[in-house]
């Protein structure tokens, strides 16, 4: 598996949009780095202390904005990321966008840019950075 990479795009509060990318290492799922995008999103508009404002964060990641509706939460990353994004709803109204990927939407093809050029960086810390998913293991072992 290549490397994996988180980035936030288009996470806004009435405000320009911002992006920014982190290397999470060979083994992060693209689903995991989906839930870590908009996790950290959750985080830095926490960190601004942001009240009464409308939050919209997009994400090209079906699979991850189903995880946060399911009935059942597995994943302990969905699960904190719940907890951040209801932490940042009780002051705000936040909005969770689908964006359709490889659409030649901007902020979306910048996500995509980004992608490629931190893929090239190598995760400084200790690897696995978010785990070793349960499928990854499985895949391993038939192997």
């Amino acid at each position: 598996m290549g490397t994996a990479v988180a980035q936030w795009l288009r996470c806004c509060a009435l405000r320009p949009n911002r992006s920014f990318s982190f290397p999470l290492g060979k083994f992060a799922t693209v689903f995991q780095t989906e839930i870590y995008a908009i996790l950290q999103c959750a985080y830095e508009n926490i960190r601004r202390a942001y009240k009464s404002r409308r939050i919209l964060i997009f994400s090209d990641s079906q699979a991850a904005l189903k995880a946060f509706s399911g009935p059942k939460v597995t994943s302990g990353m969905v699960a904190e990321c719940l907890d951040a994004l209801s932490a940042l709803a009780s002051l705000n109204k936040v909005t969770l966008v689908r964006e359709l990927g490889h659409r030649g939407i901007s902020g979306n093809e910048e996500a995509d840019k980004l992608a490629r050029q931190v893929s090239a960086m190598l995760l400084l810390g200790p690897e696995p950075a978010l785990g070793i998913p349960n499928c990854l293991v499985r895949e391993a072992i038939k192997n």
